[in-house]
């Protein structure tokens, strides 16, 4: 009949306990051992017929706070169970650590159980292994952060080199990213993919210095004027870890309605990054060709809303620099413009958000050297906003970053 208990249990539950691979001692209410299985020999160095007549006491390391096995008792006798890590000595003089499991177990005395039962296993061998990971894991964060640094350098070089190529315009890479990442940040993007943006709008324009190859040349991909975008991506294409930062910059030319190049994506089919460096870069260069009011600027990419531009993308864009507008007064400079003595009109922030430096705070040797180590591995937003230095007449303004 199903559910009937054999009559040979104790039998069963006898063998049981003998053939786990966890130490098990049964011990009175004193602490002497009464029983023990063979894998308690095994753990503890004791053979079993030297275990039992012990007490407990011998396992103590000192390694513990002397009411911590008070503590046990205390818990064991009021009838509960006790869970935890224990550093109990081996026969041999030596220190394991063991996962203890301790309950009460048979008839109820006057002042609580009679016997209690323990459950031990050693777990000295996965602390070790759990310790090892541990390194190994700091160990790949640095290497992962050597790579980064080195990714972020090779970025900052090329980014000059596109600068470079594009005199017209300045430091057109540096305000675009810095553009871009405000943009990315106002949409709340996790951090991994602002360095993404930041990185693609860096590196937007890097295929125009090779384009000149191709100059009167037949071009499949569309105009000309456009090669650099595909060639950018092509640039970047043997550099592992950075197709993202690629699809930005090979799609940065696309527009909304599919009518752009080098591929006539439309719409969502445009990597997001795409579409927030796009506005942005569209937005420097009229700035850059025709200053003009802020308004007037972004009328005109208003009208190319739904056309070229991705609307939630102009939004973004809109709010960063209408924001920008009414903050505190003061010039923009890049990190590599800021010098000691200068005095910051606004808060200094890293892609991730983090804030390093509040307004109204004159730049120090210590400040300015903590900026350059962070911007190593979470960069420094390049819109810094700064007082006009006392040697400057109105006129004069420091090239924006």
């Amino acid at each position: 009949m199903p559910g009937t208990l054999p009559a040979n249990l104790h039998v069963l539950l006898a063998a049981a306990c003998a053939g786990t691979p966890n130490a098990l001692l049964i011990s009175d209410r004193s602490g002497v051992v009464v029983w023990c299985n063979e894998a308690a020999g095994a753990l503890t160095g004791y053979p079993c017929e030297e275990l039992i007549g012990r007490n407990l006491s011998v396992f103590r390391s000192g390694a513990h706070r002397p009411h911590l096995y008070q503590e046990i008792w205390e818990t064991v006798l009021a009838g509960r169970a006790w869970r935890g890590k224990l550093l109990n000595r081996h026969a041999d003089g030596s220190l394991r650590c063991e996962e203890l499991t301790a309950f009460p177990v048979g008839e109820d005395e006057p002042g609580g159980p009679n016997h209690f039962v323990s459950v031990r296993r050693d777990i000295g061998d996965e602390l070790k292994q759990k310790r090892t990971q541990e390194s190994l894991r700091r160990q790949l964060t640095v290497a992962i952060g050597r790579v980064q640094d080195t990714l972020s350098g090779g970025v900052e070089v090329l980014a000059n080199l596109a600068d470079h190529h594009s005199s017209t315009f300045g430091k057109h890479a540096h305000r675009v990213a810095s553009l871009a990442v405000s943009m990315a940040r106002h949409l709340e993007l996790s951090s991994e993919d602002v360095r993404t943006v930041r990185d693609g709008a860096l590196l937007h324009d890097i295929g125009k210095t090779v384009e000149a190859y191709y100059h009167g040349k037949q071009c499949p991909e569309g105009p000309q004027r456009y090669l650099h975008a595909s060639l950018g991506a092509q640039l970047l294409s043997p550099i592992p870890g950075v197709d993202a930062v690629a699809a930005i910059v090979r799609h940065h030319h696309e527009h909304i309605d599919g009518s752009g190049f080098p591929d006539r994506l439309s719409g969502g089919h445009i990597p997001v990054g795409a579409r927030l460096v796009a506005a942005a870069n569209a937005y420097d260069r009229l700035n850059s060709l025709r200053p003009a009011p802020v308004e007037q600027i972004l009328e005109a990419l208003r009208r190319t809303v739904g056309i070229r531009l991705d609307p939630v993308a102009f939004e973004a864009l809109r709010v960063v620099i209408e924001t920008d507008a009414l903050s505190e007064e003061g010039f923009l400079v890049s990190l590599r413009d800021l010098k000691v003595g200068m005095t910051l009109t606004g808060p200094v922030r890293t892609v991730s958000g983090r804030l390093l430096c509040s307004g109204r705070t004159q730049v120090t040797e210590t400040i300015l050297g903590r900026l350059c180590r962070v911007h190593v591995n979470d960069p420094v937003i390049d819109r810094i906003r700064i007082e006009q230095p006392n040697d400057e007449s109105p006129g004069q303004r420091p090239e924006a970053s």
